[in-house]
């Protein structure tokens, strides 16, 4: 399943494709169109996190969501895995 939208909020464009529908909410692509910037995101949340950061230019530090920002991405904490029941 496959579905685009093209969004604008507060003047700015984002262009999201919705790969995927698991566990209640939307994996997919978002692509912030006047930022010339994509990033992948694991769910509604996310994705409305990184329309928000677009929007305010502003990020928390200690947040586990992705950023528009480049960082190196890291696998998950164990304890992360377990809460999914995924044992490594």
């Amino acid at each position: 399943m496959t579905q685009e939208y093209q969004h604008r909020l507060g003047g700015y464009s984002f262009l999201i494709c919705i790969r995927y529908q698991e566990h209640s909410t939307y994996q997919g692509t978002i692509q912030w169109l006047d930022g010339e910037k994509s990033r992948t995101f694991r769910s509604f949340l996310e994705m409305m996190l990184l329309m928000q950061e677009a929007l305010a230019d502003d990020c928390s530090p200690g947040s586990n969501f992705r950023s528009w920002k480049k960082q190196k991405e890291e696998a998950p904490a164990a304890g992360a895995q377990r809460q999914r029941g995924i044992l490594a």
